[in-house]
């Protein structure tokens, strides 16, 4: 989650101005940083915010799905796990 939300604030800004010269021909990006102003980098931020994560979210979904039905181990798959003592092996209790 936290990866999707920073990528979408991270291209927010970017995204914004060249929409913003894409409506009006001829305006410059400082231009753009004008008209928008620092606030205005950010408009609909919460809305790419949702859009980006859902996708990164989903293609983790699906990288892990695809590593389980090949017989890989997943991320935080061994932790849990616990090791097998090899046979002729004793432990003392202490």
């Amino acid at each position: 989650l936290i990866s999707g939300v920073t990528a979408s604030l991270v291209s927010q800004p970017g995204d914004t101005v060249l929409s913003v010269m894409n409506k009006a021909p001829g305006l410059g990006v400082v231009g753009a940083l004008k008209q928008l102003g620092p606030g205005g980098l950010y408009l609909g931020a919460g809305a790419r915010a949702v859009h980006v994560t859902s996708y990164i979210v989903a293609q983790f979904l699906i990288y892990d799905s695809i590593k389980r039905l090949c017989g890989i181990p997943v991320a935080g798959e061994q932790a849990g796990k616990k090791k097998a003592i090899p046979e002729g092996r004793v432990i003392k209790a202490t």
